[in-house]
């Protein structure tokens, strides 16, 4: 329920989107939570649209989810 704590260990995924006209653009970070705060787990995925199509065309490695 609302009134719930999360605990170390349990995951977030934050989901804004920003909507202008027929555009919309979208954000998603999974974040940790752990004893001593929060860890974004996707931080270092890129957010612009070169560096997305870079990282899907293989250019461009990231530590996120364990690729290096």
């Amino acid at each position: 329920d609302a009134a719930s704590v999360l605990q170390p260990g349990a995951v977030v995924a934050y989901e804004p989107m920003v909507a202008a006209g027929p555009d919309a653009f979208y954000l998603e970070d999974m974040i940790l939570i752990t004893d001593q705060g929060i860890r974004v787990l996707s931080a270092d995925l890129p957010r612009s649209a070169a560096g997305i199509e870079a990282m899907m065309r293989g250019e461009l490695l990231t530590s996120a989810a364990g690729l290096r």
